[in-house]
């Protein structure tokens, strides 16, 4: 019990009793325990619960409107209880394995302010939780420690701990509370049986089963289950899914279609996973294309629809062909074909003059159709073809080339799907018809030219009976003494070229000798002229 007296108030009245207290732990840290609010009384008292064998200091401040008091007594007052028994145990008390055969138990030491009394110590107590196990007591004379190593234990069994506390006076009047604790974990011994395939959610989700392992082989908190995968052809890249251990299937995603895949399964408690895993192989089966890539639809007639694309970024499979449609967007009509994957174009000749299409293109693999994609497009109004732009090079004394231009560079207008050339000697009108390509195909060949002779050619624009033009050109077949002399040059200058090379090398060796026997001379050199210093003649030595 606490008793002051209230002071002077010089002139302005008291309105508050604060009484402030601190330990020996926790020295200049005041702490109010009272706010004594009736201040009309010249004498007080306070009741203030203390523990047991703890220094106190107590001091009084008084409070007005102007502020706080200096403390009654600056120092304070000192009070000293007496020791007793513990009233608490420690506290945040665990058990768990460090390695397989021990158990380590934890506890959180007790603040001095709670020893009660000198020579504080722990009392640790573990038993089997199992019915008529007989507890085992060890004794922790450091109250400052806040753990102990059980050795020479089984691996992972369920114990029950008690941490409790005892000074010079005895034990504390409370009784431990009892926690559950585990020994030392070890590797599982077993992994899952029958891990397998149980179906293939689409093209890049696989769901996998298996058969749940006997708890007692798990050797440690069962957490549940381990799945590693990766691609055959990137083993080091391994990706993982858990399972919970309620769990006897999981799904894989973000698969790739068509690819072959590892899987292995193994058991995992807290700390360690199972050293045989269960293993399969699989491979994911096709899916479904994205679409197809950078699709170009040109009218290149009256009646003629020219399309091209690339294939699908992700193929997600085998492009087995692609689906190609022209729907007469004033009759509905649709016309649907099919071309297989080695092909990447299409040449419709049976369009409506000036009519508007829309024309759609998709892949597809065993996994199914990808989606479309759309380009409107117009036939142009029936007319002739443009006048066709094309280039002709001689390759040998009886054959040359004929390059079509039907985009003429990057701007596609009306070529006509069609092409071909007439061509005849420059002073004959016994004019020959070549080959007739379509789109996509640009070039024609000529053969069973005369040698070293002009000849005049005319382009031909073809679509169905209708064709335009172009204006003659004329060129000249090569001969064959242009191109043995042409030959006879490149040799000459190819053997020119091979002396200035093999020139050039010998001088790089012998520049490379002469510095070696130079660099070998000045290092005997060297030698002898240390041995002179040494006062060692190297040849009045070889003459003796």
């Amino acid at each position: 019990m606490l008793r002051w007296r209230r002071p002077d108030d010089h002139g302005d009245q008291i309105k508050q009793f604060l009484v402030q207290m601190h330990t020996e732990f926790e020295e200049g840290l005041w702490q109010t325990v009272v706010e004594e609010e009736n201040t009309a009384a010249d004498f007080y008292q306070a009741d203030i619960a203390l523990s047991p064998w703890v220094n106190y200091t107590f001091r009084i401040i008084a409070r007005n409107s102007r502020g706080e008091s200096e403390p009654g007594f600056k120092e304070g007052i000192v009070c000293s209880t007496k020791a007793y028994y513990p009233f608490t145990n420690p506290k945040d008390v665990r058990a768990e394995g460090s390695e397989p055969n021990n158990m380590v138990i934890e506890w959180k030491p007790m603040d001095k302010y709670d020893w009660n009394g000198p020579g504080l110590q722990y009392i640790v107590r573990y038993k089997f939780n199992k019915p008529g196990e007989a507890w085992t007591e060890i004794r922790i004379e450091d109250p400052l420690a806040n753990y102990t190593v059980i050795r020479e234990q089984p691996t992972f069994r369920e114990y029950l701990i008690q941490v409790e506390s005892l000074n010079s006076f005895g034990r504390a009047v409370v009784k431990p509370t009892s926690v559950k604790g585990y020994s030392g974990e070890d590797t599982p011994l077993l992994s899952p049986v029958d891990f397998s395939v149980s179906e293939f959610i689409n093209c890049t989700a696989v769901l996998l089963i298996w058969k749940h392992v006997d708890r007692d082989t798990v050797r440690g908190h069962f957490k549940g289950y381990l799945i590693d995968y990766w691609e055959n052809e990137k083993p080091f890249a391994i990706m993982n899914s858990g399972a919970e251990k309620h769990k006897n299937e999981t799904i894989l995603y973000g698969l790739k279609p068509v690819t072959n895949y590892t899987a292995r399964i193994r058991t995992a408690n807290s700390r360690y996973l199972s050293e045989s895993p269960s293993i399969i192989k699989f491979t994911t089966p096709e899916g479904i294309p994205s679409k197809v890539h950078n699709m170009r639809v040109r009218a290149v007639g009256a009646r003629s629809l020219y399309v091209t694309w690339e294939p699908p970024r992700q193929p997600n499979g085998y492009i087995r062909g692609y689906f190609i449609t022209f729907e007469n967007s004033s009759a509905g009509v649709k016309e649907e074909t099919f071309v297989l994957n080695r092909q990447l174009y299409y040449l419709n000749e049976e369009g409506e003059p000036d009519t508007g299409y829309k024309v759609s293109v998709w892949a597809e693999t065993k996994g199914g159709e990808g989606p479309k994609v759309v380009r409107p497009v117009r036939t142009w109004p029936l007319r002739e073809p443009d006048v066709p732009n094309f280039t002709v090079e001689a390759i040998s004394p009886t054959t040359a080339r004929v390059q079509w231009l039907p985009s003429n560079g990057s701007e596609w207008a009306m070529p006509g799907p069609i092409f071909l050339v007439n061509y005849s000697i420059a002073n004959s009108n016994n004019w020959i018809e070549s080959e007739q390509i379509s789109l996509p195909r640009t070039e024609v060949w000529l053969s069973d030219l005369e040698e070293d002779t002009r000849y005049k050619m005319i382009g031909i624009a073809k679509e169905g009976q209708k064709q335009r033009e172009s204006e003659i050109i004329t060129i000249r077949s090569l001969s064959r003494a242009t191109i043995t002399h042409i030959s006879h040059e490149s040799l000459q200058s190819a053997a020119w070229f091979t002396a200035v090379v093999s020139a050039i090398m010998f001088a790089l060796f012998t520049a490379s000798v002469m510095c070696c026997c130079e660099r070998q001379r000045d290092s005997k050199y060297s030698v002898k002229q240390k041995e002179l210093e040494q006062g060692h003649h190297i040849d009045n030595e070889e003459n003796q």
